[in-house]
């Protein structure tokens, strides 16, 4: 009853994707009409590609400037699709000499059972050398900024934060085609979609890439495109400061 009361009395509700906005229409009293699709943002200055030099990471962790470097940037979390990334891996080493994996992030509370598990199956598959985990880290930028290719496995998403920060570094993806990802990626464009939690398309989408350069810089750059041009701070910022004037115009025009 609280829930209903709360959403009747509610003027406008901003949604971060396709996915919450639907939520909302479907589970609250909100008509479609009070609801504006406002994407969560990013500091497209921070994630810039021409600000780091990508061989700082790869001499850290000895991967050479030859190798193709495949990433992924998620906490420990059953759903984030490391065991795809994984199995992805295992099936690409068996094809490619010159292909290595990093997985950047760390557990959360409650979950360090479950890193364990996929650490053993990384070992478990013979991925020992071949997959790096980073843990969790605070130079994120200069990480996407040592990749060839990112990946974005995730089961289900609200919005893919990390898929953006890294379209922001001019990196081609290869994403799940799930909720939270379809706002922002484009597939043959930005990116490659891969059906959801399927590790052998997840394979071939990554394989197309890395045996098509010249697909990925074209990818690349239409991805940083996209990021300044939607998913910008600045831009969102803008926008949410004309919706607060749009709502407290009304507002007075209502008191008067």
């Amino acid at each position: 009853m609280l829930h209903k009361w709360i959403y009747n009395r509610i003027n406008l509700a901003l949604a971060i994707s396709g996915v919450i906005k639907q939520n909302l229409i479907d589970t609250t009293p909100l008509t479609e009409d009070k609801i504006i699709l406002l994407y969560n943002a990013i500091d497209v200055n921070r994630f810039n590609p021409e600000k780091f030099d990508r061989r700082k990471i790869r001499e850290e962790f000895n991967i050479d400037n030859t190798e193709i470097l495949i990433g992924m940037n998620a906490r420990f979390s059953p759903g984030k699709g490391y065991e795809e990334f994984l199995h992805a891996a295992k099936e690409l080493s068996e094809q490619y000499k010159n292909v290595r994996f990093i997985a950047v992030g760390g557990p959360s509370k409650g979950e360090d059972d479950y890193a364990m598990e996929i650490k053993t199956m990384a070992s478990n598959l013979g991925l020992d050398g071949k997959v790096i985990f980073t843990g969790f880290r605070n130079d994120v930028p200069e990480i996407l900024a040592s990749l060839d290719i990112f990946v974005f496995p995730s089961h289900a998403e609200a919005f893919g934060l990390a898929l953006v920060e890294a379209m922001s570094m001019k990196l081609p993806s290869v994403c799940s085609n799930t909720d939270g990802v379809l706002d922002i990626a484009i597939d043959h464009e930005t990116s490659l979609l891969f059906k959801k939690a399927d590790y052998h398309d997840l394979s071939e989408k990554l394989s197309e890439l890395i045996n098509n350069p010249d697909e990925r810089a074209i990818f690349g750059n239409a991805a940083r495109k996209r990021a300044v041009n939607v998913f910008s701070m600045k831009l969102i910022t803008s926008k949410l400061i004309s919706i607060y004037k749009d709502q407290i115009e009304d507002a007075v025009l209502i008191a008067n």
